[in-house]
């Protein structure tokens, strides 16, 4: 079995961005989401990230959240 495969998940928030492992606390590149697996389990609460998932979701789908900007320097 590959636990790779059973670890890499997309982003909740955008669906665009793919973690390598679960609650890695790693940033999406797209939206700026933090790989946060308590907010995923409770998407009504804040974790990592300033406001709970499902806020999040809400507010990148309005368009009220900017990409952030990556330095890749």
């Amino acid at each position: 079995m590959n636990d790779n495969a059973e670890t890499k998940h997309l982003c909740p928030v955008c669906g665009k961005y793919e973690f390598e492992e679960r609650d890695s606390f790693d940033m999406c590149t797209v939206c700026g989401w933090f790989d946060d697996d308590l907010q995923l389990v409770k998407p009504n609460l804040s974790g990592r990230n300033h406001l709970c998932l499902n806020e999040y979701r809400k507010k990148w789908k309005a368009g009220e959240i900017e990409p952030p900007i990556i330095d890749n320097e």
